[in-house]
């Protein structure tokens, strides 16, 4: 596949960039993670959320028979995340795809009865502004969540979620992947408001209640944005359609968004565990391979702090969906490996405990974490509060101390969490050279 060039006319991202290099802690990448209950917390008293809740509504209004997922490194994890809560809350038929794989290998299965909702924090990921563009061509209904909205990305959107909170200095993305992740439940709520039946009895109180937003506010699009002639995305004569409550269709709704405006508190709750985070970082320091392991909605977190542990702490990081962890990777561990097990109880939480336990007995280091941890002699554990959270929502809090143990772990070993080491060793360009 060949891609285009990134498109030099948009300025609005400096990523991986911060304005001055630091030398010592608090590194960027602390800032980020240290912000981040305050920056969600404005994320969901903002106009987007109206937009998240009415894209999802706009999707389930449609003949959408499938929707793809597209992003790559974290933003394909908050894809993923999206993709579990779509299907645990809606019921939908949602595939969350690497770009590059998107673009290469699936564009075939794209239509006019295809949804896409491409995921990038610059919004100028090529990959991913390769696939918004090609999907668009084919006719699919898409849409972008993108932390900036002038992007390429939200030009090539029929509809944009522009998150707040700006453009996050430095690689290692931690504070800009967990507001994208919770803007991806509230399309997934929007969407599960909008096509399970009426509960008679409930009032249908509208999912908004309670929200900061402008009475006229409408569905952003990107400013260079042109519709798309393909699309089976139908005009309406009343702009507020999406953001209207839809007739005879309602679900738990207050729940479901007091669940999510927990989150910045949950967040908040995390900030004791730094410490914990600083112990264990100098208990790990001499690991030169991590494995992590969860189920649903937890496997996502589990890939994206192997991600972390590759980037900031230059070690192997593995995440790993539980039962494959148990078909032939668990033979590997040793002394040599720390294991690190997440999970929140539901389907996936006794499978998780039993790794936990065979991980110790052949050797390994094992960290525990989650609501519940796995409490057995010889076994670490995080307890981190999460006051009965679904399981499709617990990701979002459940990386906040894990991206604070990777941040230490890179502190302990010397090296400079907010670098990207490409750079720093001048090969970079090798990665965009033909």
């Amino acid at each position: 596949m060949s891609l285009p060039p990134r498109e030099a006319a948009f300025s609005g991202a400096r990523e991986g960039h911060a304005d001055a290099k630091r030398t010592g802690h608090p590194f960027h990448m602390w800032e980020s993670i240290s912000e981040t209950p305050e920056a969600v917390g404005r994320c969901l008293n903002s106009n987007t959320v109206r937009t998240a809740i009415a894209v999802g509504r706009a999707f389930a209004r449609r003949n959408i028979e499938r929707i793809f997922l597209v992003g790559c490194g974290s933003s394909y994890h908050a894809a993923l995340s999206t993709a579990y809560a779509l299907s645990g809350l809606a019921g939908v038929d949602a595939d969350a795809c690497n770009a590059y794989e998107f673009c290469s290998h699936r564009l075939t299965n794209v239509s006019e009865k295809t949804g896409v909702i491409t995921f990038s924090h610059s919004g100028s990921t090529d990959t991913t502004v390769e696939a918004a563009r090609l999907v668009r061509e084919r006719g699919a209904f898409t849409v972008c969540l993108t932390h900036a909205p002038d992007s390429p990305l939200a030009k090539h959107a029929d509809m944009a979620i522009p998150i707040e909170g700006g453009i996050e200095p430095v690689y290692p993305k931690t504070r800009s992947y967990i507001e994208t992740v919770v803007m991806g439940y509230l399309l997934a709520a929007g969407m599960a408001a909008a096509k399970l039946p009426l509960d008679p009895r409930k009032p249908s109180a509208g999912l908004e209640a309670g929200l900061e937003a402008e009475p006229q506010a409408k569905l952003h699009a990107g400013a260079n944005h042109k519709p798309n002639p393909k699309s089976n995305l139908k005009p309406t004569s009343n702009a507020m359609a999406d953001f209207e409550e839809p007739r005879g269709k309602a679900v738990d709704e207050e729940a479901l968004l007091q669940e999510v405006r927990r989150i910045p508190e949950l967040l908040e709750r995390c900030r004791p565990l730094e410490e914990q985070a600083k112990m264990l970082a100098n208990k790990y320091a001499g690991f030169r391979r991590v494995l992590l392991v969860g189920g649903g909605a937890n496997y996502v977190s589990a890939i994206e702090i192997a991600l972390k542990f590759k980037e900031a702490v230059l070690i192997a990081g593995e995440g790993l969906e539980i039962e494959e962890a148990f078909h032939g990777p668990i033979v590997s561990l040793d002394s040599r490996t720390l294991v690190v097990t997440i999970s929140v109880p539901g389907p996936s939480h006794e499978r998780v405990s039993r790794f936990a336990r065979v991980a110790s007995a052949m050797g390994s280091s094992v960290l525990s974490v989650g609501p519940e941890p796995y409490e057995r002699e010889g076994i670490d554990t995080m307890k981190v509060p999460m006051d009965g959270t679904r399981e499709a929502f617990s990701g979002s809090v459940l990386v906040q101390p894990l991206y604070m143990l990777s941040y230490y772990s890179a502190l302990v070993r010397g090296n400079n969490p907010d670098t990207f080491r490409l750079e720093e060793m001048g090969l970079d360009r090798l990665m965009k050279e033909g």
